[in-house]
Parts: C-alpha cells; structure tokens; sequence
C-alpha cells in the first residue's frame, strides 16, 4: 500500500494538473499513428534495478523504480509535465520549451513515466490513444529540438 501511496504522489507530482477525468477516445486513429506494442518493449529500468515483471498487471515499484521515475520526473516542471500530459489525452500543444525538457529527460525516463501512468485505472482505458500521443509528442519534439540544435563545424581539409 506504501509503494501505491508513492506511486501516486509521483504522479500528483509529475502532473501538477486539475484534470480528474478524461473521456475515452476508444476506436480512434490519430493521424497514422496506431498503437505500437513496441512501446512495452522499448522501457527498461535502468541496470541495478529489479525487474519490472507484472509491472503491467500492479503498480508495484522497487525503491530503485520509484527514485529512477523521481529522478525522471524532477527534469521536467510542473507546467511542462502539464503540457505533455494534456498533449497526450486532450490534444493539446506543446510549447518549444517544453519539448526542449522532454528531450533532455530522455526516451526511457519518458516511456518509464508514461507506462506508469497507463497502469492507473482512470487512465488505463485511454491508454489505446494515450500511448501513440506519448510517441508522436516525443517524435515531434526530438525533430524540433533537432531542428534548433547548432549544425556541427565543418572541418576544414
């Protein structure tokens, strides 16, 4: 019951949002994004920790899982975390800034933070159009980013 009660004031935390339901979006396609079950494969905690064997079925988290997903979750501000949060369930945009700390948290802290959520009950039925808004976000951000990162200097022979 601690590891939920953890669990959960993370994700207060991560989310810093008023949102408390978001309607269902069961059967749509957004864009030609599908669902991708390659997502599941992709997230892996970090070495050292304990595995996350029937993550899917409980939210149960190791102290190792818990600090890795805080660690994750302190990259981000409040209203950023906001931002991508509603990105996901409410197609909202992004901002540039945010992007920018999206990016810097990384893929894995991002797929970490966003597989937790799914698990949620209030959210676990959105998950369908949730998870391929987590990707396209991510896409959209590291083409972005990419877009405004400095081209190298090219060498001069």
């Amino acid at each position: 019951m601690a590891k939920l009660n953890n669990l959960f004031l993370l994700i207060l935390f991560l989310l810093a949002t008023a949102i408390m339901r978001v309607p269902a979006h069961k059967g749509e396609i957004v864009g030609d994004i599908e669902t991708d079950p390659v997502v599941e494969d992709k997230f892996a905690f970090p070495p050292g920790t304990e595995g996350d064997e029937g993550f899917d079925d409980e939210p149960e988290l190791s102290p190792k899982q818990l600090k890795y997903l805080q660690d994750c979750a302190k990259k981000m501000t409040p209203e950023c975390a906001k931002e991508v949060f509603a990105y996901m369930f409410e197609d909202m945009v992004v901002t540039d800034q945010c992007c920018e700390l999206l990016i810097k948290m990384g893929e894995p802290c991002h797929l970490g933070l966003v597989k937790t959520i799914m698990v949620i009950p209030e959210y676990k039925a959105n998950a369908s159009y949730a998870i391929p808004r987590s990707k396209q976000v991510w896409n959209k951000c590291a083409a972005l980013v990419g877009a405004h990162s400095p081209s190298p200097i090219p060498l001069e022979i």
